[in-house]
């Protein structure tokens, strides 16, 4: 199959990402770490530290990605391709990215 549009190109990738299962209190977690890493990462920036709050907001993003995935399809991406990630969330449903939002967001006001 030949894709040539975005949607195309994340259904097959959602087809072939590496993922593992994930509970509900998996989730709550996924979404606690989110909620500490974006909290240390503001902190980060607010001590003029933008290269530990960069890190920090990466983790925060790449929790928050497995808990609304977590959420919606029982799963993450588990494999080395980035993408993955995007193809599940774009599986996820239009507003799983945000629902990343609030969290992503809040480290860069």
């Amino acid at each position: 199959m030949d894709c040539h549009s975005m949607t195309c190109w994340l259904s097959q990738m959602a087809r072939s990402a590496r993922t593992r299962a994930v509970s509900a209190p998996q989730v709550r977690a996924y979404a606690s770490k989110a909620d500490e890493y974006a909290a240390a990462a503001r902190n980060e920036l607010e001590a003029e530290r933008p290269i530990a709050a960069t890190s920090l907001a990466i983790h925060a993003a790449i929790n928050a990605a497995d808990a609304v995935c977590g959420a919606r399809l029982g799963q993450r991406a588990a494999g080395q391709d980035h993408d993955q990630v995007l193809a599940l969330l774009h599986q996820a449903g239009e507003d799983g990215a945000l629902q990343l939002q609030p969290t992503c967001a809040d480290c860069f006001p």
